[in-house]
């Protein structure tokens, strides 16, 4: 604890102070966005799961930036600038206040995951979305202050243009107290940006024109469109990978306490269905299957309280798992085969799975 907050205040202090004596002229813009224009882009339905935090899940309004730097007398093209940042990401961190923490080298590729570690509690899990010859997307992971997606991009104008694009609301209203109303968390970050197209244009061997160009269109919570949850609330839309139906369990007054204990609540639970894929979050616990290896699909309820109340439990009679958070009705999924779901190990296996959500007959005709 002593070294987190030692690491804030002395990574703070440094932000703060190369910001203070920061010659490279700021050209900053702020305006108000447009809830279409403004979203960001799809992420590919392969590289999305629980764990991405879409701007949809994040609080507060929508901050779209672009931070821009045209690079005069570079010796690289946006190309070749591009594949350095894809082989050394961190060579273009400021180093000295940022770290890049990865489990395994080399390019980055599609589907990998790192933690860029920032002054404080400002870690941010991402996992890359897109790699292309002047491209790298990046999406925000649990855990991250914001939720939402980052780009960084280049091209071959009359000068070589470099950009970081991003597209984020806050994880938490925590986050929202620091980053909107406190602004520390936005000048940190905004720093930190700055910095990065500053290390791409000295690493393209040349120099900015005209300093680093900011815009910053934030569109407000109210502005943003709106998707209708099946059997819930509406909640925002902001480009999911796919058609997704979202099914909330129903939890009884007698269920919740107990349930609360294991971490699983109204928000960290749900049913989700998309065109390929079953997905059943129940707090820590996960269960995910194609469609296709669904077999049937019945009523079911009549719950015992000691039986199914608080975790997951596993039936001693044919190991199948049940989600439960109230008495009944529910909903029985069997699959053609077993599938995990009560242990990370994957060695227990379940030949279906029983879930109380709020709305069972619409499941089951989503689900046939």
């Amino acid at each position: 604890m002593l070294s987190m907050v030692a690491r804030w205040l002395l990574g703070t202090s440094l932000v703060t102070w190369r910001y203070l004596w920061m010659t490279t002229p700021l050209h900053r813009e702020e305006v108000l966005g447009e809830s279409l224009e403004d979203l960001p882009p799809a992420i590919p339905a392969e590289l999305f799961d629980d764990r991405v935090q879409l701007a949809g899940s994040g609080v507060g309004p929508l901050f779209h930036r672009r931070f821009t730097v045209q690079v005069v007398g570079a010796r690289r093209s946006a190309g070749e600038l591009m594949a350095l940042l894809i082989d050394d990401f961190s060579r273009f961190v400021p180093r000295e206040v940022v770290a890049v923490k990865r489990r395994d080298g080399g390019r980055l590729r599609e589907g990998q995951e790192f933690v860029v570690q920032m002054p404080g509690p400002w870690d941010g899990p991402v996992r890359v979305l897109e790699v292309g010859p002047r491209i790298l997307r990046l999406a925000t992971l649990e855990g991250h202050l914001e939720a939402g997606q980052i780009q960084f991009s280049g091209r071959d104008d009359e000068v070589l243009t470099f950009e970081v694009e991003a597209w984020a609301r806050s994880a938490d209203q925590s986050v929202r107290l620091l980053y909107a109303h406190l602004r520390v968390a936005k000048e940190i970050q905004f720093n930190m940006w700055v910095r990065f197209c500053l290390s791409a244009a000295e690493l393209a061997g040349g120099r900015p024109r005209d300093g680093v160009h900011v815009v910053t269109k934030e569109v407000p919570e109210s502005a943003l469109p709106v998707d209708e949850q099946v059997g819930g609330g509406p909640r925002l839309a902001d480009g999911p990978p796919v058609p997704l139906q979202v099914f909330p369990f129903r939890f009884a007054r007698s269920y919740a306490p107990a349930a609360a204990l294991f971490g699983v609540t109204a928000t960290s639970s749900d049913v989700r269905i998309t065109p390929e894929e079953l997905q059943i979050r129940f707090g820590p616990w996960r269960l995910r299957t194609p469609r296709s290896n669904i077999a049937d699909v019945v009523e079911s309820g009549g719950f015992s309280w000691p039986k199914t109340a608080g975790p997951a439990h596993v039936s001693l009679a044919d190991r199948g798992i049940t989600f439960a958070t109230n008495g009944g009705p529910g909903v029985c999924i069997s699959f053609h085969e077993p599938v995990p779901g009560i242990e990370p190990t994957g060695r227990i296996r379940h030949p279906g799975a029983t879930v109380t959500v709020a709305d069972p007959q619409g499941l089951r005709d989503a689900l046939r």
